[in-house]
């Protein structure tokens, strides 16, 4: 999918195979602490984000009939991932989780930590989608997101 978007099939497939590898290791099973490791390994980490913006770009991409009633300050969705999606250090909001979660089929339930001085979080959850799923992913996971405000 990602390559008949126009990037770079060596690119990707770099990409792939890294968080492929990381899927692998949950398949198996490993222990929670080496799970962790790679997670906090800065190089690992940043090629697994860097596949999960691609992911999320092509499909905000090859779903823009649909998300471009959502996007706004920018004249195409292929010009909204250029500058919001794809990028390392960019924020994700709900349209990204959204693509996100509908690309990989998984629900996901995001706990919200506003860093104003609440010790209380706001809870999202993002369904998946009725539909067969990979072996590798359980129903729902949380992802923990807080602001810098």
């Amino acid at each position: 999918m990602l390559v008949s978007l126009g990037f770079p099939a060596f690119t990707v497939e770099d990409f792939h195979d890294t968080f492929m590898e990381v899927v692998e290791k949950v398949e198996q099973q490993i222990p929670v602490e080496d799970l962790l490791a790679t997670f906090r390994d800065q190089g690992l980490s940043d090629y697994l984000v860097v596949y999960l913006r691609l992911l999320t770009s092509g499909y905000l991409q090859q779903n823009q009939d649909f998300f471009v009633n959502f996007i706004e300050s920018y004249a195409s969705v292929k010009e909204f991932c250029g500058h919001e999606v794809e990028p390392m250090a960019r924020e994700s909001d709900h349209i990204h989780i959204i693509a996100l979660t509908s690309s990989l089929n998984v629900g996901v339930r995001v706990e919200y930590m506003d860093r104003a001085g609440s010790e209380k979080s706001t809870t999202m959850t993002f369904l998946k989608a009725q539909s067969q799923r990979c072996s590798c992913c359980i129903d729902q996971d949380t992802m923990t997101y807080c602001t810098n405000e």
